[in-house]
């Protein structure tokens, strides 16, 4: 059983009022039941409970690029967002391999997009089962998954996010610069 985020999050909904209110107003209302039940029943995928609860707390960050940065270099997908992202990589693995067990870079419809660097780069929630099963990391086109430079559930990225806001150390070695209306790495 993973551990609840509900009380992290409410402490990054703190530091951004007194800190960005301007990045707070872009976060959008909370997904609702009916949303986050239209992605399963789409993706297949039943959504970790961390998951959920990061999309009850906003549905994603408005606007692109997202002035939310959830991790290193990759704002906040909504749930629409996360969707596209998804169908996209499973398109790509379709049309480019025959078994995708074959692709140089591993993809599973069990991996959902929840961050995009508008790059390629994808940060997603493994849903697989397994003992990988919740991790969090980052996927590209072409090189794959990067596990090494992930966390191993949404509660440590967000416990590691909370520090970064808080204190000003870098996360990942990328420091976080805040601005009136942005949060960006350097």
């Amino acid at each position: 059983m993973q551990e609840s985020v509900t009380g992290t999050l409410e402490q990054i909904d703190t530091w951004l009022a007194s800190h960005c209110p301007a990045v707070q107003s872009t976060l959008p209302a909370p997904a609702s039941s009916a949303d986050l039940g239209h992605l399963e029943a789409v993706t297949g995928i039943r959504l970790l409970p961390q998951v959920q609860e990061l999309y009850r707390w906003h549905n994603g960050s408005a606007g692109l690029p997202q002035p939310f940065w959830l991790a290193p270099d990759h704002g906040f997908l909504t749930l629409d967002d996360a969707l596209d992202e998804w169908r996209t990589y499973n398109q790509v693995v379709a049309e480019t391999f025959t078994d995708p067990a074959e692709a140089a870079w591993p993809w599973s419809r069990e991996r959902l997009p929840i961050g995009s660097a508008w790059a390629g780069s994808i940060l997603v929630v493994d849903h697989t089962p397994g003992p990988a099963q919740g991790s969090v990391f980052t996927v590209q086109h072409g090189t794959g998954a990067r596990r090494n430079l992930g966390w191993p559930s949404i509660a440590v990225l967000l416990d590691e996010l909370l520090t970064t806001l808080t204190t000003g150390a870098p996360m990942r070695e990328r420091t976080l610069t805040v601005g009136p209306d942005k949060l960006t790495g350097n």
